[in-house]
């Protein structure tokens, strides 16, 4: 019986060369630690058991985590991103102060990932100018206020094993 597992490797900076799909499983070259596994809780998208996010004291309900490695943001509905964004403050456009802003938690499946904001930041240039956004977007289209988008901004800080013969995903700090 053949893996049906793929997993990926997101290097930290954009453009950056090392990003790694692997068909048939994964490799701990790639992550610290050992690969915890989550149930899929819908075959219909990568979605994960995710009660909830927070900044600080702001504690927001989510439901479902949907793990999507071609989103580059994290992005949900506006009633659930919006508080997180007013917790976080203002991210500098020069990049001023990254170290200063308080971390971002997920929870995944009754665990704890977390985020700071050197991670949750981009750092986007267009035109040979550099600028540094948040990396959280409030989408009033989504047709769900339960669920969040976890996109690159999360999967480049963890590792991510996609297991559809036994119907679960896999998380570990990556390297």
């Amino acid at each position: 019986m053949s893996n049906s597992a793929f997993s990926f490797y997101l290097t930290k900076t954009a453009g950056q060369k090392g990003s790694t799909l692997i068909f048939g499983g994964s490799s701990d070259k790639f992550y610290e630690g050992t690969l915890k596994y989550y149930p899929l809780i819908s075959e219909t998208y990568w979605v994960l058991d995710m009660p909830t996010m927070s900044v600080g004291e702001t504690n927001v309900k989510v439901g479902r985590g949907i793990m999507d490695t071609g989103t580059s943001m994290i992005a949900g509905h506006p009633d659930v991103i919006n508080p997180l964004l007013k917790a976080i403050g203002t991210v500098d456009a020069t990049c001023k102060g990254l170290e200063n802003l308080p971390v971002l938690k997920f929870n995944i499946g009754g665990d704890e990932f977390t985020l700071t904001g050197q991670e949750y930041v981009l750092k986007v240039t267009a035109m040979g100018q550099s600028e540094c956004i948040c990396g959280l977007m409030a989408m009033p289209t989504l047709p769900w206020k339960d669920a969040v988008i976890v996109g690159d901004v999360f999967l480049r800080v963890y590792y991510s094993e996609y297991d559809m013969g036994n119907q679960r995903m896999g998380l570990a700090k990556a390297k």
